[in-house]
């Protein structure tokens, strides 16, 4: 299975991906994946892969100040940092922080 960019990844691509490994497996020559029992399969291990990935990406985004964008995650890293903003300074930030991401997302 090649390698996938799991930073752009949506439900198609990730069951295309799947069907393309097993179709190259000998092991799946004779099935037909479209109308098959397997293609449910495929289709629950694809939605897992999907939704693995979002939560990964999540996490990870949360873990570092600039990605953050939970406004408890902001608050946590204040308490870490000794800083406290009010709550306009806060929602400010994350509105910040979104349209940063926002643009660099435009930029790819």
């Amino acid at each position: 299975m090649p390698l996938v960019n799991f930073s752009n990844v949506n439900f198609d691509q990730i069951k295309q991906s799947l069907r393309d490994y097993l179709k190259a497996n000998s092991n799946f020559t004779d099935y037909d994946f479209e109308g098959s029992n397997l293609s449910t399969i495929i289709d629950a291990l694809a939605y897992n892969t999907y939704i693995t990935s979002y939560n990964a990406n999540m996490v990870s985004n949360e873990v570092f100040l600039d990605s953050a964008t939970l406004r408890k995650t902001l608050s946590l890293w204040q308490g870490t940092l000794g800083t406290f903003l009010s709550p306009e300074s806060l929602l400010l930030l994350i509105s910040l922080s979104l349209l940063m991401l926002l643009t660099l997302m435009r930029l790819r």
